[in-house]
């Protein structure tokens, strides 16, 4: 785990004032890898790397790793998991390694197979390799897109980073807030897909690769799996025993570690699965979790009954209570990078943070929502296509109806779930998914953002502020309504929702979180299952329930409601965030072109008076307005 910076220019050489900006870019990402840092260069050529030594601790594997040829270079972000099956392959046919590292093991299949070699790899990974023969450039990110990587392309040449934090430090290019990504994060709480918040910086998307060679850029993918597009004939009891052996299997290659490692468990299905999978493996391994103050947000003493049944007893707990949240979100919104509107980054920030001293690498249960049907979408799919030929006037006042139900500031209360569903009504098939998990009704998202024009905020428009992207559309319209959800989810949430705020707050503190249910086998098997071994009737990942059912853990783990690393944000907000949320009345990080004020003071007001629930939506403009004040040089394009 490390934190990568390059710089390839077209023609001309750096100036020096050019490298000492790209070395001032590096050490902005000195968290991501504080162990040590390493410079490769060329004439036109800067590839700079932060090491968090994680595998092989010596210095043999330093990155930029060069080969002996000094022909390739290799800088890259994560970790190969079945590193040890591919280097005896390698060494079979007669290659020889100076160090014990999964960084050499990628060089040298990058330098013989290229591109083609990326199929081989089961891991969390984002880098960059150089061919000086060639004169070529790569980069390459995992299938889920676990490991971020941004890049600039410009007229004379390319620069790319783990973070956007670092790209922002180099001088010389006039850098502009992106309105209409900014609409986008309003509504998804993320910068989805490849979109980031400042014009022309793009995110590498999950599963591709670009090549820049001689100002040529090529941008292709290399990995797909879509669920439902190939169906195992397979029974449930075969299909619970290969997931099984599947994820052990997993699961043992992610705790390969030369460094301390233990697992998150947050007293849920799948972090109870990880858990005892990595108990299989190492019995001695320890588990941290998180209790709430908060007793109907707590889930601390499932935690504790799932350590009980395994009998695990090396398990340590914090806890979390509104003036624990007030310092780090403090700490947070300071630290941030790309703005990331989940709550639940606080919560991977302070148990990282907590448990550093302890450990270095954690598995968590990540991944295993959007495999497997875990979402509360998933119950509503029944009813779509009776909601879809509703009478416009009809859903209009069931809408109406629903507001009038008293809002609560519990996890997913009635009214919330209720206005998700219905917000996904009237609208085009390729918004609705968006519109389920927007952090605002479609009607005020009209009134919020003004001078925008009408298609953008429509939900009927092909091309709005909710479309799916157009390069996977095909993909997604030919899928039945279960596997274009899971679609969705896998595509556009999990990566720049899910694993971006597990990769960001836990690498705020040097720290590695691994997610088993992400391994490229389990993947391809999930997408091939059928959808009733995912969803059956109000079961929701039902082969992991089952899983648990077979391994006698108690019902109080699968039964109960879905809840996960939530955080009572909205009741805070009338408490010790109440500040920071008054604050925003008067920030001057929203123009009134950008923003309707009055609409938004109305939805401040509405929120603290108990009117309304609308921490999602507020709570992305107190981390965009955090991370504006970082950069008040930067206007809107």
């Amino acid at each position: 785990m490390c934190g990568i910076f390059g710089w390839v220019k077209k023609a001309q050489s750096h100036s020096e004032a050019e490298i000492e900006s790209a070395k001032k870019a590096l050490s902005s990402l000195q968290h991501r890898g504080p162990d040590s840092s390493g410079i490769w260069k060329q004439s036109s050529i800067f590839i700079g790397h932060q090491r968090l030594k994680i595998i092989d601790l010596s210095d043999n594997a330093k990155q930029p790793f060069v080969d002996q040829s000094g022909a390739h270079i290799l800088s890259f972000n994560g970790e190969i998991y079945n590193y040890l099956e591919l280097r005896a392959d390698l060494e079979k046919e007669g290659q020889v390694f100076r160090s014990q590292s999964d960084t050499e093991v990628l060089l040298h299949l990058l330098s013989r197979l290229g591109t083609d070699s990326l199929q081989k790899l089961d891991g969390m990974f984002a880098g960059s390799f150089y061919d000086c023969n060639k004169r070529s450039l790569v980069l390459f990110r995992d299938p889920i897109g676990q490991k971020p990587l941004y890049y600039y392309l410009y007229d004379g040449g390319i620069i790319y980073s783990s973070e956007l934090r670092a790209l922002l430090e180099i001088k010389g290019f006039n850098w502009k807030i992106d309105k209409s990504n900014f609409d986008k994060f309003l509504t998804h709480s993320y910068y989805p897909w490849d979109s980031t918040p400042i014009e022309g910086i793009r995110k590498l998307k999950p599963g591709h690769f670009l090549l820049y060679k001689e100002g040529k850029v090529t941008l292709q993918d290399w990995w797909k799996s879509i669920p439902g597009r190939e169906s195992l004939k397979i029974d449930s009891e075969e299909a619970i025993v290969q997931l099984i052996d599947l994820f052990d299997h997993s699961c043992s290659n992610s705790l390969r570690s030369d460094v301390p490692i233990g697992v998150f468990l947050s007293g849920g299905i799948d972090s109870t699965l990880t858990m005892n999978s990595c108990l299989k493996k190492n019995e001695d391994i320890k588990s941290f979790h998180l209790s709430m103050s908060e007793s109907d947000f707590n889930e601390g003493e499932k935690a504790k009954i799932v350590s009980q049944r395994l009998k695990q007893g090396n398990s340590h707990e914090y806890i979390m209570n509104p003036d624990i949240m007030d310092q780090n979100f403090r700490e947070v919104i300071k630290k941030m990078d790309e703005p990331n509107g989940d709550p639940g980054f606080l919560n991977v920030y302070f148990l990282s943070k907590q448990c550093r001293d302890k450990i270095t690498v954690a598995l968590a249960g990540d991944g295993a929502d959007e495999l497997f049907a875990g979402y509360l979408p998933f119950l509503g799919l029944p009813y779509e296509k009776f909601m879809t030929h509703l009478p416009g006037s009809l859903g209009s006042m069931i809408k109406c109806v629903g507001d009038f139900i008293p809002a609560r500031d519990t996890y997913m209360d009635f009214r919330s779930k209720l206005s998700s569903y219905l917000n996904g009504f009237p609208s085009n098939p390729l918004n609705r998914h968006s519109l389920w998990l927007s952090s605002l009704d479609s009607r005020l998202l009209r009134k919020l953002l003004p001078d925008r024009q009408k298609d953008w905020l429509d939900p009927n428009s092909e091309n709005s502020v909710y479309t799916i992207p157009e390069e996977i559309r095909d993909d997604f319209l030919r899928l039945d309504p279960y596997n274009r959800m899971l679609f969705f989810y896998q595509k556009i949430f999990l990566p720049e929702f899910v694993c971006h705020h597990t990769d960001r707050a836990a690498m705020l503190n040097s720290f590695e979180v691994r997610a088993p249910f992400l391994g490229t086998k389990v993947i391809k098997f999930a997408n091939s299952l059928p959808t009733n071994m995912k969803v059956r009737g109000i079961t929701l990942k039902w082969i992991l329930n089952e899983i648990c059912k077979r391994d006698n853990f108690p019902s109080k783990i699968f039964a109960e409601k879905k809840q996960g690393f939530a955080l009572p944000i909205a009741r805070w907000m009338k408490g010790k965030l109440l500040p920071h949320l008054q604050e925003l009345k008067t920030s001057d990080s929203y123009e009134s072109n950008l923003v309707n004020r009055d609409c938004l003071e109305s939805l401040i007001d509405n929120h603290i008076n108990n009117r309304s629930n609308f921490s999602r939506i507020l709570y992305n403009f107190l981390v965009f307005a955090a991370w504006r004040k970082k950069y008040p040089n930067l206007s809107f394009s």
